[in-house]
């Protein structure tokens, strides 16, 4: 039997999965951080291999043919920031990755390094250059670059960090700002989900408070008008009425006043813990369908309510809450099949390999869609126009959260009518 329970979850639970999600963002989080470190490390170690190799090529680059355009391709490869100076700590080679583009200056001027003859927009490139060196040195000690020959130090290399590992590190303070974005808006949007779902829930028990109360008191507005007119009918100085008229009358304003009675019980009770007694529930679901009897003839519809009750052992229940969620049940019944002919039938059954007691509702009106379906418990929830969407999520909550109970939809299909059931465990 498909299920349509209600997936509100106990505070522990919703309390554990808090805790872990958050313990599993901080695992995630130092997972990745130690990942990060890892690659930075790796990262760092092959700039220094590599310029490294770049300070021990260099002087056989210089000096063979064949190895310099090897050489040359492979600096134009490197992705991180790499000048070479010779010992005066004149820059004679860059990566444009510092800042400034090699190509402004000519391979004669770069020969012309350290004369009196270099131009005023050399001197200024070279100078801005310099301040790089300076910049790399801060961060990584200076290669030298020695003839393998004598040993003798004929200039260094200077390197920065590649610009994959400078995004590298910025990777922790974005994982931190997204999940503070995330617990933000998620917080922002569950906020907002919970304020309108309390809007809906009050506005709907505004109207359904109106609802209840409006029946009996029209009644008794009835009455009262009809014993008016009995009155001045009579225009004598003693006013005498039948006494079957009285009794009737007294009786059916005693019956409204019972039921303003237990409507204000009923509202008591919302909110608070019922006190729940071993009770047959075949009176109660038949009094909330006499009261519907009663009312039918005066809603102009001609939707038959059919009866069908086995014998079934007591269970633990609220009588004004259990009769209050019937009555919403066959509301719901009745809105869906319309003002035209119908039929509403009303079973209770003992479910013996459960052990439970089950109340089924099944009318034959316009049935709900998936998507009705899926929604049809939800808060503010409702097809139709006038409708506050409030009925079926007090039976959820009066069944399962008061009861202990289960409320399902155990068939619905567009145009062939629904079936709902509650079950109570014996």
């Amino acid at each position: 039997m498909p299920s349509n329970r209600s997936t509100r979850l106990p505070p522990r639970i919703r309390v554990f999965l808090a805790v872990g999600s958050l313990v599993l963002l901080i695992g995630v989080f130092l997972f990745t951080n130690v990942i990060i470190s890892q690659m930075q490390q790796q990262t760092q170690d092959l700039s220094r291999w590599v310029a490294e190799f770049c300070a021990d090529a260099s002087f056989p680059a210089s000096s063979d043919s064949s190895i310099t355009p090897i050489f040359q391709k492979l600096i134009e490869r490197l992705k991180f920031p790499l000048v070479i100076t010779d010992m005066q700590g004149n820059p004679r080679a860059w990566k444009k990755e510092i800042g400034v583009d090699p190509s402004l200056v000519s391979p004669d001027e770069i020969n012309r390094i350290g004369t009196t003859d270099l131009p005023m927009r050399v001197r200024a490139i070279l100078s801005r250059v310099s301040v790089q060196v300076k910049r790399l040195d801060s961060i990584h000690a200076p290669i030298a670059m020695k003839d393998p020959e004598t040993g003798q130090v004929i200039g260094y290399v200077h390197y920065g960090n590649p610009i994959a590992l400078s995004t590298l590190r910025w990777i922790p303070a974005a994982q931190v700002l997204a999940i503070l974005v995330f617990v933000t808006v998620g917080y922002s949007l569950l906020r907002s989900l919970r304020t309108n779902e309390q809007r809906s829930i009050y506005a709907g028990m505004a109207r359904e408070t109106a609802h209840q109360l409006g029946t009996p008191l029209s009644s008794l507005s009835g009455w009262l008008e009809l014993l008016r007119e009995k009155i001045s009918d009579q225009r004598g100085a003693e006013v005498t009425l039948p006494a079957e008229f009285l009794r009737e009358t007294l009786d059916e304003m005693q019956n409204d006043a019972d039921r303003l009675n237990m409507v204000a019980q009923r509202f008591s009770r919302v909110g608070s813990e019922p006190i729940l007694t071993q009770q047959d529930v075949v009176p109660i679901v038949r009094e909330a369908v006499l009261y519907f009897k009663r009312r039918l003839p005066q809603q102009n519809t001609r939707v038959a309510l059919v009866e069908h009750y086995e014998e079934v052992p007591p269970v633990n229940v609220n009588r004004e809450l259990l009769e209050w969620a019937i009555e919403n049940l066959l509301n719901n019944s009745l809105n869906a099949s319309g003002p035209g002919v119908g039929r509403i039938e009303i079973s209770i059954r003992r479910k013996r390999e459960r052990e439970a007691v089950e109340i089924e509702v099944r009318d034959e009106g316009r049935g709900m869609s998936p998507y009705e379906r899926q929604r049809a418990f939800d808060p503010g929830f409702t097809t139709r126009k006038r409708g506050w969407g409030l009925g079926l999520t007090l039976v959820r909550r009066i069944v399962e959260e008061y009861h202990g109970g289960r409320v399902d939809i155990a068939q619905t299909e567009p145009g062939r009518g629904s079936t709902f059931v509650i079950s109570f465990p014996t």
